[in-house]
């Protein structure tokens, strides 16, 4: 369970078999973010608590400082902005018929699949928790259309997992694993907080899992006004 499995994923160049890339999240040559910095409660330096032990994965803690300065970041900058919010299906059916180390696997290659599909300074972080099976990825510099190809990507990886794991019954192989996922852009040169970036990628995800989940929708706020709108087809057809 230390080392992350090998993935086969589609990211956009065919199929791609191999090890993570490093993660983007160590600490920066500056010192800044949460491996150069304390607690500002106990003083301790942080860095250990902001990654999700299990996925190395930013966990919610380590989001919540470094996602804001990214896209305040972003902002200074006039890129455009994208959010993709990923929840893996009935995921709770694999911890009841495969146990809670196979569970484990596969949010350990899901990961992985993440990773692969998008780029080094993209900000990955396992929401919801330590329990979580729900997974965000802040894409600087990225529209609406190119943040939904990074959807396909992980939606392609996620399909594709073959995840081996052991049960009381011995080892199994988890295939068939599948994930619903909201995208929220925002344009070049509007401001706005990561609250409503998450709020838009959050409701598309909504959508996602009432279609039948398995899919993509995508929730698009293009004016300054802060009007909303939210597709109605899929966004990536099967």
């Amino acid at each position: 369970m230390d080392a992350f499995p090998p993935v086969v994923s589609s990211n956009g160049r065919g199929l791609m078999i191999g090890p993570p890339r490093p993660l983007a999240t160590t600490a920066p040559p500056d010192g800044a973010g949460p491996y150069g910095s304390r607690c500002r409660a106990c003083g301790q330096p942080l860095g250990g608590w902001a990654t999700d032990r299990l996925t190395g994965l930013l966990d919610r803690w380590g989001w919540d400082d470094e996602a804001p300065r990214a896209l305040a970041h972003a902002q200074q900058r006039g890129e455009p902005t994208a959010l993709i919010i990923v929840d893996l299906d009935h995921f709770k059916g694999v911890n009841d018929r495969f146990g809670h180390l196979a569970g484990d696997a596969v949010l350990q290659q899901v990961a992985v699949v993440l990773r692969t599909a998008t780029r080094r300074d993209d900000l990955l972080g396992r929401y919801g928790g330590h329990g979580g099976d729900e997974f965000l990825a802040l894409l600087p510099a990225t529209d609406l259309p190119a943040a939904v190809a990074v959807a396909r990507r992980v939606q392609a990886g996620i399909r594709a997992m073959r995840t081996a794991a052991r049960t009381i019954a011995g080892p199994v192989v988890i295939t068939g694993c599948t994930a619903s996922i909201g995208v929220a852009a925002h344009d070049a040169g509007r401001t706005a907080s990561l609250p409503d970036l998450l709020l838009e990628a959050d409701g598309a995800l909504r959508l996602a899992k009432l279609a039948g989940r398995d899919q993509t929708r995508t929730a698009v706020t293009s004016r300054p006004s802060g009007t909303r709108a939210v597709s109605g087809p899929p966004a990536c057809a099967d």
